[in-house]
């Protein structure tokens, strides 16, 4: 039987960790993301994805996100499929 791990997959996780260390910063408050904004820079659409679904971090960053869009971009028009539940208020 072959083992799960071998060195091929051990040395695919080291380059993809050092490239997450490379192009990932961390985002401990909403000010972490000024990089994010400066890319987007004069764009007029912007476009989020996620990678997960329902969970109350992503819920928190896309409201952070959204509302750095709006104040200092001048964004006036949100749009997002909504597949968790229903957000009022």
């Amino acid at each position: 039987m072959k083992p799960y791990v071998n060195s091929q997959i051990l040395e695919d996780e080291l380059a993809a960790i050092s490239l997450m260390q490379k192009c990932c910063h961390p985002l401990p408050d909403s000010d972490s993301l000024q990089p994010l904004l400066d890319k987007i820079g004069d764009a007029r659409i912007v476009m989020l994805g996620e990678a997960s679904h329902g969970t109350h971090d992503y819920y928190s960053w896309r409201a952070a996100i959204s509302k750095r869009l709006i104040t200092e971009k001048g964004l006036i028009l949100l749009q997002w499929r909504e597949t968790g539940p229903t957000v009022t208020g």
